[in-house]
């Protein structure tokens, strides 16, 4: 059976973003979330201060955040030209 939750470390690999994005984005608030970067993907909390992913959850959250090929992401390309 494969593992089903993945340290911070795992999960910062299995999504290709930084240990530091994954912490960050847990501790900002929502309103700072907003004005700054994604949201978050879900965590866990085992007591004091383990932190784990869901696998399932991981690939919900990266499907949510794909972007799609369209004239939309163009748009997004270029306003960054």
């Amino acid at each position: 059976m494969p593992k089903r939750m993945l340290t911070e470390a795992e999960a910062a690999e299995y999504l290709g973003v930084s240990r530091s994005f994954l912490k960050t984005s847990r501790c900002m608030g929502p309103k700072s979330l907003a004005r700054k970067m994604t949201d978050p993907p879900p965590w866990v909390k085992y007591g004091q201060k383990a932190i784990r992913y869901d696998l399932e959850d991981l690939s919900v959250w990266l499907a949510h955040h794909r972007v799609a090929l369209d004239s939309r992401s163009d748009r997004l390309c270029s306003a960054g030209r």
